[in-house]
């Protein structure tokens, strides 16, 4: 679902993403690069399922 619809089926892009996210030692470090890179510049909807389910899963990933 997320590579579909957030990443426009572009699975070396999503793959990127979640390697980069898999390698940040804290939440604020992952939630910059989303919003900087994502939110931002290619305008990602926050109220959007997918996009508040991919946040949720970066909040469980980085409970504190």
């Amino acid at each position: 679902m997320f590579e579909n619809d957030l990443f426009k089926g572009d699975k070396g892009e999503f793959e990127m993403v979640i390697n980069y996210l898999d390698n940040c030692t804290n939440k604020e470090e992952a939630m910059d690069f989303i919003n900087s890179n994502y939110i931002v510049k290619k305008k990602w909807d926050i109220e959007k399922e997918e996009v508040m389910e991919f946040l949720g899963v970066l909040h469980r990933r980085f409970p504190k």
